[in-house]
């Protein structure tokens, strides 16, 4: 793990928290994750790495593993217009 990631690791507003609470079973679950994560002064960190990464779980930066596939689709899109 590179001294990069375990920096904002440092910062985030989850250190601490029980990791399941970022893999949920239900909606209530996510929320309370996602509540977290609108504290957090590091989670666009957070969803950069799940997304470099290829996180293909939980919940990453605020967003669950849906919402992380519609972003990466919608960056595809936005590139692939760029690049016309």
């Amino acid at each position: 793990m590179s001294m990069q990631v375990q920096s904002w690791r440092e910062d985030a507003a989850c250190k601490g928290v029980r990791p399941g609470l970022f893999y949920p079973d239900n909606e209530l679950e996510e929320r309370k994750a996602k509540a977290v994560c609108g504290l957090c002064k590091v989670k666009e960190c957070c969803l950069e790495f799940a997304l470099n990464s290829g996180e293909p779980e939980g919940i990453w930066g605020g967003l669950n593993s849906r919402q992380r596939r519609r972003l990466m689709r919608s960056r595809r899109g936005v590139q692939a217009y760029a690049s016309l």
